[in-house]
């Protein structure tokens, strides 16, 4: 019999875990083309079923139709609820490039550009011309357009004669500004508009621009003179910076012009424009005042406005009417004075030149006889500008209208303030508002509304916590905090805890949901899951036994709650206290024998405790479970080497490797491994060191991958030099790839992440006695001076020599100049593992190519048909070279990175150790996001990339 809806619903309220009841409803949507709907039932059919691949299955099939759902179906006050919706998903389904290009999308639509831009890596080169890589890269671009003061606008029709004395006074302006300010590095643009000249105005341009390559200059060209409007409006379409001036090409600026402008917008930030004096050429001391005034408000040449203010008036007039020269720039003076307020200055900055048959020269006999004339440009308009008047009017009535909006919005909300004067009100009307807005996704509306009212009723809690509702939507967790302090007693204070710690644990903001999540605990001490979450936060800050603590409680409420006794489990193991650990992961397994994850870590604790062969059975039913699960097959293969099954135990890390390649630990052990049958045992190591002078390293091999290794071991071992200690280092390939023979570690250490101390810096060895675990990816240049030193340690000893020079010869051969690159993509491509472009590469090498003496490119890659891009250098790679053994197939690579004479390195710290290494690269360069390109930097003055 064929079910409907509404059976599948009956069959939930009957059995509220029915996981196949609502995976059911969840296809009936995706049928229905509601992808978000089918995606909330598939995720709580996982949340009962926990089978992680079978969701991600579901999941797959409904994520791009949620994702058109969202980006085709949003309206713009629907976009907060539709990142929260993408959030929400991001959390548990890997982030791909449609994800990330909706997400991205509308973050940039909410102003979140740094948190866009971190989605960037996560769409291919392939996809970068999408709209969202563009509205990304425009939005940079504009960023780095704000280094600028401002732009000149300069239209230009027939200029030849005078538009170089207009450049250079534009030139004499900024020498007089930096001059007078002392900014050095002030910079004004230049936006040159060519209207239709027929004379020599355009290489007049170009040859003053050769004379000035350093200034910034952009050229437009109209094919057809399109009158001044439009060209000076094209001409602020291609500006930079937040300052707008106008200059006509037969007139100039005095030096002082740009200080007097932009200082008196600096002085007055509510002003959007300033307009100065002018000198009216021969005839300036004939002007009448009356003509004075009006030319002076209406000329374009000496006003300043800012850039943001001129968008907002939509230009100078440039329809029909207004064409050619008619009345433009009276109507552009128009609607700035009606929609903002402005500045003048008697001070005269700009000069008015009169030449035959220019405007000035015409209205020459008016302006010096004329009395009387109106200060009001545009007030007397002869019928012949009926129609551009109209349009003059409708111009200020928009801009008009647009203010009184905003001022009618600030209106209310002083408004609904002041209702709270009625202090017996049970709902202020306050609240239903801003709850309103709230609703809308408008927070940015509800609290200056919701600050307004406090500021009248001080003491009303409700008020506090509605504000802390509203910043927590507007992502501001430590004020939301302060409200909800103030909101100690109001029902529902607990939750809204509760539901700040759920924001700023989504926005990574840990400590601020740790305090959020034990607030709630304390309101309301029944919240197991505020207790668990507490718990939780704190087993990844490391804070052990206050984590325990936390999980105990939420289990003293909740005995058989699954997850807690599982991080209660982890909790205990990291502390030591192996029994414990077993007796809670076996209740948790018990509880949920379909969680592999329980079963991987129940395999661990067994492990620790030495029953090795109970271990390799829970970690063999671990992966039964969940086949995909790194930690199954990584637990396993450690019990199977325990009990002496070496090639099972490969096969195990295998599996582990193809569940999460990016993992150092399966890397590690599936290399030693294979060295081990190829090459026997490494050196044995030397013994143990003096008491109280020992430093071990215990998770060398475990955290980060050969790149990572070389890092944490050759600095500990400067490290521990420096200071007369003895490094203690587990198994690792450093002891067969380059004879290191250090001891082996004693007895446990207390253990320090090196990123909450400073080796370099410490000069007493006062870090003796402890085990320091890390990635070592930071500033370098405090070891600088030992830079020999670290490059000793890793030169290829007596099994790895012969591979290394018999690879690095056949590269030399090719050529006298070695230009190496390294390109990782395999495992990178997503959070800070993020992929630089291969157009980088090639944009560098196409600089520098030609000028080197008989170059030959080698390129380490993980992903060999990337060099096809680099074909016509006639590239090598690894797959050319002599295979190298088993387990150590990147060897040759990093090798020649480490000896080439110029070196590009990736985002990864597997070049990056190259370039510290290499004792003679006479260059090294590597990609930098912020500017799209390679850049040249020194290894041993810099942070080494990830």
């Amino acid at each position: 019999m064929e079910l409907h809806e509404a059976d599948y619903r009956q069959a939930i309220v009957a059995n509220p875990s029915d996981a196949s009841a609502l995976q059911a409803i969840a296809i009936i949507a995706l049928q229905a083309g509601d992808g978000l709907r089918a995606m909330r039932q598939f995720w709580r059919a996982f949340l009962i079923h926990d089978d992680k691949a079978v969701f991600d299955q579901q999941a797959r099939a409904a994520i791009d139709i949620l994702l058109e759902q969202l980006l085709v179906g949003t309206q713009t006050e629907d976009v907060d609820d539709a990142v929260a919706q993408l959030e929400w998903l991001s959390e548990f389904v890997p982030i791909s490039s449609s994800l990330a290009r909706v997400l991205g999308a509308f973050r940039l639509i909410q102003g979140r550009d740094e948190e866009a831009a971190q989605l960037r890596p996560f769409i291919p080169p392939e996809e970068s011309d999408g709209s969202f890589v563009r509205a990304l890269e425009a939005l940079q671009t504009s960023r780095r357009e704000r280094d600028f003061l401002g732009s000149v606008v300069i239209p230009a029709h027939n200029a030849q004669a005078t538009i170089e004395r207009a450049l250079d006074s534009v030139m004499a302006c900024i020498a007089h500004y930096r001059a007078e300010t002392g900014e050095a590095e002030a910079k004004v643009h230049i936006s040159i508009v060519d209207d239709g000249s027929k004379d020599d105005t355009l290489a007049t341009i170009r040859g003053w621009s050769a004379r000035y390559p350093d200034q910034s200059l952009s050229l437009t060209v109209h094919g057809i003179g399109r009158g001044a409007g439009a060209a000076r409006n094209a001409g602020a379409a291609a500006a930079k910076g937040p300052l707008l001036w106008f200059l006509d090409a037969d007139d100039y600026f005095l030096d002082h012009h740009f200080l007097v402008t932009a200082q008196a917008l600096r002085d007055h930030p509510d002003a959007a424009f300033v307009r100065t004096g002018m000198v009216f050429d021969r005839i300036d001391d004939q002007v009448t005042p009356g003509w004075r005034a009006a030319s002076e408000g209406s000329y374009p040449c000496n006003l300043c406005i800012r850039r943001e203010a001129h968008e907002k008036t939509g230009g100078f007039p440039d329809e029909p009417p207004f064409r050619p020269a008619m009345a433009e720039d009276v109507g552009y003076a128009r609607v700035i004075l009606a929609r903002f307020p402005g500045l003048t200055t008697s001070s005269k900055t700009v000069f008015y030149s009169m030449s035959p048959g220019n405007v000035l020269d015409k209205m020459r006999a008016e302006m010096t006889s004329t009395p009387g004339v109106s200060t009001d440009p545009g007030r007397d308009i002869a019928p012949r500008f009926r129609a551009a008047e109209i349009l003059m009017r409708r111009r200020i009535y928009a801009v008009r209208r647009e203010a009184a909006l905003a001022e009618e919005q600030s209106e209310l909300a002083r408004l609904c303030a002041s209702l709270l004067d009625d202090a017996a009100g049970e709902a202020p009307p306050v609240l239903e508002l801003a709850q309103m807005w709230l609703d809308r996704g408008q927070h940015g509306r509800a609290v200056p509304l919701l600050h307004a009212a406090i500021a009248v009723r001080p003491t009303d809690a409700r008020l506090h916590l509605a504000l802390a509702q509203a910043l927590v939507r507007d992502l501001r967790f430590w004020e939301a905090m302060s409200a909800l302090r103030a909101a100690a007693d109001v029902p529902g204070v607990a939750q809204a805890w509760f539901d700040l710690g759920v924001a700023a644990h989504r926005e990574g903001r840990r400590d601020a949901a740790i305090e959020a999540f034990r607030n709630a605990a304390s309101l309301q001490p029944d919240l197991v899951s505020a207790h668990y979450n507490v718990g939780a936060l704190l087993m990844e800050a490391g804070d052990i036994d206050a984590a325990v603590q936390n999980l105990q409680a939420a289990l003293d409420r909740q005995p058989d709650h699954v997850n807690a006794l599982h991080q209660l489990g982890l909790a205990l193991g990291r502390r030591g206290d192996r029994e414990r650990a077993l007796s809670h992961l076996s209740k948790a397994s018990r509880l949920a024998p379909e969680r592999g994850d329980i079963a991987a870590q129940t395999s661990d604790v067994l492990l620790m405790l030495g029953r090795t062969d109970e271990a390799a059975a829970e970690a063999e039913r671990a992966a039964s479970i969940a086949p995909d699960l790194y930690q199954a097959h990584a637990v396993g293969a450690k019990a199977l080497e325990a009990n002496g099954r070496d090639d099972d135990a490969l096969a195990s890390w295998e599996r582990a490797i193809a569940c999460n390649p990016g993992f150092g630990e399966a890397f590690s052990r599936r290399a030693l491994l294979l060295l081990k049958r190829r090459w026997g045992p490494a050196c044995t190591p030397r013994p143990q060191g003096e008491q109280g002078r020992r430093v071990s390293a215990s998770r060398l091999g475990l955290d980060g991958r050969f790149g990572n290794q070389l890092l944490q071991y050759g600095f500990l071992r400067l490290y521990t030099e420096r200071h007369g200690l003895t490094l203690e280092t587990p198994e690792w390939l450093g002891r067969h790839l380059f004879d290191l023979d250090d001891p082996l570690p004693g007895a446990p250490l207390p253990a320090v992440d090196e990123q909450r101390i400073d080796l370099a810096a410490d000069r007493t060895g006062r870090f003796a006695q402890h085990d320091i675990h890390g990635y070592f990816c930071g500033d370098v240049s405090g070891w600088a001076g030992e830079r020999e030193r670290f490059r000793t340690l890793f030169r290829p000893g007596r099994d790895a020599a012969p591979i290394m020079d018999a690879a690095l010869s056949q590269v030399r051969r090719a050529g006298r100049t070695l230009v190496a690159i390294h390109l990782r993509r395999g495992d990178y491509g997503w959070g800070p593992f993020w992929i630089a472009p291969t157009t980088w590469y090639l944009d560098w090498l196409s600089r520098i190519w030609s000028d080197l003496d008989e170059p030959v490119l080698f390129i380490a890659t993980d992903d060999p048909d990337t060099a096809d891009a680099f074909r016509i250098y006639r590239p090598i790679i690894g797959r050319d070279l002599p295979a190298a053994p088993e387990g150590i197939e990147f060897m040759p690579d990093f090798h020649i990175l480490s000896q080439a004479d110029i070196l590009a390195t990736s985002n990864s710290t597997f070049s990056g150790a190259a370039a510290l290494i290499n004792p003679a690269a006479n260059a090294c360069f590597r990609p930098d996001r912020n500017i799209g390109a390679l850049t040249p930097f020194a290894p041993w003055d810099a942070p080494v990339l990830l």
